[in-house]
């Protein structure tokens, strides 16, 4: 889930070209909001073969120095000798998933599901593995069993579907049906969030904290709302109160250091951010953040070694893909853009940021119908400066093809790549 994206400009040069182009370019989103619903168990005082705590953590520390393999291979035997523990076969899976092996990952979630038919985790986890295979009507049906948390992605795929209009009136009529219902109000509140309308979603998140007034989710979601309509006193002060509800949650940690990156308070953000990842190493989103602080530090390399850590650790973050997309565009590694960026597109075919900075690639290459395309897939964007410097690019192409005495560019297709 993803905030307003950052405003900021991109440089290349191109030998072939021009010796610099200026692009105004926003779509690099600079910073990664973290999934409410991470799993965070960390205590490294525990035993890690008898405990499912040290199990996980070792898990951690494990894929933290890249080696996945072995990590996969210490939850195998922990399970041999305690297989009904949930959230170690949960993990398990989610590792499965990483490295891409998908039927072991869906086998793992699928015998959670036999013992524990209504483990919402658990079907979250399905919802996503159907969704990204392609399966939308199953992914909604496994999405709406793993409520209150999935809730984001079960918006997801009804825009996938192309029935989001009618689902959100049919959750606007069950928020009304049920004001008692902290689920319930936080599942509009969410839904209101995804469609980009943050006044009603953080209406939303306060009726659900009234009922529910010490959620961690509800806190971390409202604190969101309220940066994205640039309340950042009122942010902070509800980033506080999530983190004294619960000091080590990772998504409060993450979007606190997140709420201080918008700020440009980049002391502040950078000990949050640390700790946010060393409560879940694994988790992407600290360390694209970590990532963009390096960027607005003006350390690219560094910068381009957490998108590329974020990458390791969970390989579908289109996050990390935007941004390291951005960053190799502005070094000048043109094709090396491309690559990490046809990369993303597999994993966000729809992903507006990705079709604007393909755009740009093209541009570079020469193609300009193909980059016309490219921008006109991001004109879809709902955010209004992804779809102005897209027109603006798609202007400056008609003008240099007019001036060069060609015929007007005709967009094509964009390109299954």
């Amino acid at each position: 889930m993803n905030r307003e994206f950052s405003k900021r400009f991109l440089i290349w040069s191109t030998a072939a070209a021009m010796t610099a182009l200026l692009v105004a370019s926003p779509p690099a989103s600079g910073i990664a909001r973290a999934d409410v619903t991470t799993m965070i168990l960390h205590d490294p005082g525990r035993s890690e073969t008898t405990d499912p705590d040290g199990a996980l953590a070792l898990a951690r520390k494990r894929l933290a120095v890249h080696d996945a393999d072995a990590a996969v291979v210490g939850l195998q035997r922990y399970l041999s000798v305690y297989p009904q523990e949930l959230v170690v076969q949960r993990f398990l899976g989610d590792l499965y998933f990483r490295l891409g092996d998908f039927s072991r990952a869906e086998a793992t979630y699928r015998e959670i599901i036999e013992s524990s038919p209504y483990d919402r985790p658990t079907h979250h986890r399905l919802g996503t593995l159907d969704l990204f295979e392609g399966c939308v009507d199953p992914a909604i049906a496994e999405f709406e069993a793993g409520l209150p948390e999935s809730i984001d992605d079960l918006v997801s795929a009804h825009e996938r579907k192309g029935d989001v209009d009618a689902f959100e009136g049919d959750m606007q009529r069950r928020a009304q049906k049920r004001p008692g219902d902290a689920d319930v109000q936080y599942e509009m509140a969410e839904t209101y969030d995804d469609l980009r309308l943050p006044r009603d979603a953080v209406d939303y998140f306060n009726r659900a904290l009234r009922i529910y007034p010490k959620s961690t989710d509800i806190l971390n979601g409202l604190a969101i709302g309220q940066m994205q309509i640039h309340d950042y006193a009122a942010a902070e002060q509800t980033f506080a109160r999530c983190l004294n509800v619960e000091p080590e949650d990772y998504a409060c940690t993450n979007d606190l250091g997140s709420l201080y990156l918008d700020q440009k308070r980049y002391d502040d953000a950078a000990p949050e951010l640390a700790r946010a990842h060393a409560l879940a190493p694994e988790g992407p989103e600290a360390l694209v953040n970590l990532g963009y602080l390096a960027d607005e530090r003006g350390d690219r390399a560094r910068a381009i070694g957490y998108y590329a850590e974020a990458l390791y650790v969970w390989p579908y973050s289109a996050d990390a893909y935007v941004n390291l997309g951005f960053d190799r565009v502005r070094q000048g590694s043109i094709d090396q853009a491309e690559s990490v960026l046809l990369k993303g597109l597999a994993i966000a075919p729809k992903d507006p940021r990705i079709h604007y900075l393909l755009g740009v690639v093209d541009e570079v290459h020469g193609k300009r119908a193909e980059a016309v395309a490219e921008f006109l897939s991001a004109e879809r964007s709902s955010d209004p400066e992804i779809v102005n410097s897209a027109r603006e690019n798609v202007a400056d192409i008609e003008k240099s093809a007019a001036s060069e005495g060609g015929p007007q560019v005709q967009p094509r297709p964009s390109p299954h790549r």
